[in-house]
């Protein structure tokens, strides 16, 4: 009688996970990579961006695209300035393109394929005042940016056209661009310190100033007009005039009218990217004093009474409120310290009197509006 043998249930169960198994595992490697879309944050947008990869990442899911968030120091400008820099921060982070927000005058959605020509850019200006219809509008005009990229991919390049060379050649006859560089992982994507958003522009400032000389002369008010031009790393220099009323003393022996002419030259730094951003200044003063005399005592005659120059130093810290993308209304308060002061004396002989002798330690106050022309 020949043996018998038993088939165990776990070798059956074996059996049939095998062909699946094998089977699934083909399909995994027939599915196509997700080409990975590089969201770049400033510290600012850091609200925004959290909300726009939820919004715009479940719109996503049936174009095989990721979008991942790479923080930026600061943020981009429209293309065509910000683009080479988007390209290069894509690239760095093994994306296949790069989206950002531009915040001015209500945001614009700007967007790049890593491997582009200069001139191929996506830019769509958002128009939403309300917060959250600006965030499902940002993440409808997202998709509709992915879109066109990939789209773009898709069709036959040119020779005129770079193209970033890709890990494994394509396949034999196919008309796709190479693919994206394998996505680097998260500790890659730490980029390195970017320049500020803005390199050039043309500044014009017009504020109310407010200076106390002594306490003899009294509080003196005016305007302060000047222009300035913007230079990279948050830093302006600029030109201006202030036009103060005049400050007048009366003495025992006459009165005393002093009128300053304060032209000014100085250096600006701006410390912040959002809303209430701080500043700091330093300023050198050349003053065209006129001095002037009145009601004298019967027996003295006015001398000396011809105008000077007073030199000094300006600095002054404050603190202001970007309102819109051209407009920044702002605080300041200052301290001038006069290199060459002058004390205003009348009298002859034994009958002198000291009218006016100006503090070595000068206080201002600032308060005005910043219209960024250009």
């Amino acid at each position: 009688m020949g043996a018998q043998r038993t088939i165990r249930p776990r070798a059956v169960a074996i059996c049939f996970l095998l062909p699946l198994l094998g089977a699934a595992a083909a399909i995994a490697d027939e599915t196509p990579a997700k080409r990975p879309f590089a969201l770049l944050v400033p510290p600012a947008q850091k609200e925004l961006a959290d909300s726009l990869v939820v919004a715009a990442g479940s719109g996503l899911l049936d174009l095989d695209v990721e979008l991942f968030m790479v923080d930026v120091e600061a943020a981009l400008r429209p293309p065509p300035d910000g683009a080479v820099e988007a390209r290069a921060i894509a690239r760095n982070a093994g994306a296949f393109a790069a989206i950002w927000i531009d915040p001015a005058e209500g945001g614009t959605v700007c967007a790049v394929a890593a491997g582009t020509a200069a001139g191929e850019a996506f830019v769509r200006r958002v128009g939403e005042p309300d917060p959250d219809a600006q965030v499902e509008a940002m993440a409808v005009i997202i998709r509709t940016a992915v879109e066109q990229i990939l789209a773009a991919a898709r069709e036959p390049a040119t020779p005129a056209t770079p193209v970033i060379p890709a890990p494994e050649a394509p396949p034999t006859g196919s008309r796709s661009p190479p693919a994206a560089p394998a996505r680097a992982p998260p500790d890659a994507r730490r980029q390195e310190p970017v320049p500020g958003d803005r390199d050039f522009g043309l500044l014009q400032e017009t504020e109310y100033a407010m200076h106390v000389a002594s306490k003899q002369l009294g509080v003196s008010h005016g305007v302060n007009l000047r222009l300035g031009a913007t230079v990279p790393y948050g830093l302006a220099a600029y030109a201006g005039y202030t036009a103060l009323s005049p400050v007048a003393v009366r003495g025992a022996l006459g009165d005393l009218e002093l009128t300053r002419h304060p032209f000014h030259v100085g250096f600006k730094a701006h410390v912040g990217e959002g809303l209430v951003r701080g500043f700091g200044e330093a300023n050198l003063v050349v003053d065209y004093l006129v001095p002037r005399l009145s009601s004298l005592a019967p027996d003295l005659r006015a001398t000396d009474t011809e105008p000077s120059i007073l030199v000094s130093a300006l600095a002054v810290v404050g603190i202001g409120l970007h309102v819109l993308a051209p407009v920044t209304i702002y605080a300041a308060a200052g301290a001038e310290i006069p290199f060459n002061r002058t004390a205003y004396v009348i009298g002859s002989g034994d009958r002198v009197e000291r009218v006016a002798a100006p503090w070595p330690v000068q206080p201002w106050v600032l308060a005005g509006l910043m219209l960024d022309v250009l």
